[in-house]
């Protein structure tokens, strides 16, 4: 047997022997097996679906989405409850004043006040035509007085004409009082006193109008304030040869001092003047022109009994004759 299978071998080597050959086992051979033979493939097999299997278990969630494009404005909701009151807000601004309304419709009168006290009355002494209660006091000569004649508005006028020639530095006046002769008032007893003046030429002359007292040989050489208007006095007071404007001048005859205001009025010839002075509980006077007031004094006033005195003074002669009207005076006494 294995001389045969050498001799195989050596054919198939061409003679020789063949280097490294399998050998083949006893039975074998060495030719591959031919594959088998197969047929065409049937088609596949069709058989029927069987039943559902049970869900799985729900996996995890996946990623959010991207968002989605609004959808469109759902109905509006019914309206909730009032929520509560917010804080006041601050005030605004005030607004421009409105338009001024009509006025209003006259009130009726009212009653009649009590009668007041004998010492608060008011002794309001009109210079009436034939009336002769108030005096004009003379002192020198060089004038005349004339009463029992009136104009519109002014019921009664006493007047004192100064003479063209009267003299220079003679002074003419009135002491004012109800009744005949000089009547003097104590200053605390005086709530208010008032005269209305009126000179028809103010050229040359001056004058004090108001209270005083003094003696007859006192007083300046030249101005106003001489004789009974020297010693103790609050006065207007006109003096061009010392200022052109009128002044408000009081003296005491305890300080011997005056205090003096000078306003910014100058007087005019031909014009009626209301002249006033009143004093209050403390002693201060109030100087009032026309209704306005132009001074106040609460220092060096005077303390005593007074006269009511309007004194004028010619301080030059002059080409024709002043005349000086009065048409009322007013005292009104303290309560």
């Amino acid at each position: 047997m294995a001389s045969t299978f050498k001799a195989r071998r050596r054919a198939l080597a061409g003679g020789r022997v063949a280097p490294n050959l399998p050998k083949v086992p006893p039975g074998k051979s060495l030719k591959k097996p031919a594959p088998p033979l197969r047929g065409p493939k049937g088609e596949p097999g069709r058989g029927e679906r069987g039943p559902e299997g049970e869900s799985g278990a729900t996996g995890s969630a996946g990623a959010t989405g991207a968002t989605g494009s609004a959808g469109p404005t759902g109905a509006t909701g019914s309206a909730g409850a009032p929520g509560l009151d917010g804080a006041d807000g601050r005030d605004g601004a005030d607004g421009p004043p409105g338009a001024t309304g009509p006025t209003g419709a006259t009130g009726a009168t009212g009653a009649a006040g009590a009668s007041g006290t004998s010492n608060g009355s008011i002794y309001n002494h009109l210079i009436m035509t034939g009336g002769s209660s108030y005096e004009a006091q003379v002192t020198t000569t060089g004038h005349s007085v004339q009463t029992g004649f009136s104009e519109a508005g002014h019921p009664g006028i006493s007047r004192m004409r100064i003479f063209a020639a009267a003299a220079a530095n003679t002074f003419h006046g009135w002491t004012a009082g109800p009744g005949s002769g000089n009547r003097s008032i104590f200053i605390t007893d005086i709530a208010k006193v008032g005269y209305r003046f009126r000179v028809s030429l103010i050229t040359g002359l001056s004058f004090a109008i108001g209270l005083g007292v003094g003696v007859a040989t006192s007083g300046s050489s030249s101005g106003p304030f001489v004789g009974i208007m020297s010693v103790d006095y609050a006065a207007f007071s006109w003096d061009p040869a010392v200022n052109a404007n009128l002044q408000c001048v009081t003296r005491s005859s305890v300080t011997a001092l005056t205090t003096t205001t000078t306003t910014a009025v100058t007087l005019a010839s031909a014009t009626w003047y209301d002249f006033e002075i009143e004093r209050d509980s403390g002693g201060t006077l109030r100087f009032y022109l026309n209704g306005a007031l132009v001074a106040t004094h609460s220092t060096n006033t005077p303390t005593g009994e007074l006269f009511l005195k309007a004194q004028f003074r010619a301080t030059s002669t002059n080409a024709s004759a002043r005349d000086v009207d009065c048409d009322l005076y007013n005292l009104q006494l303290a309560a």
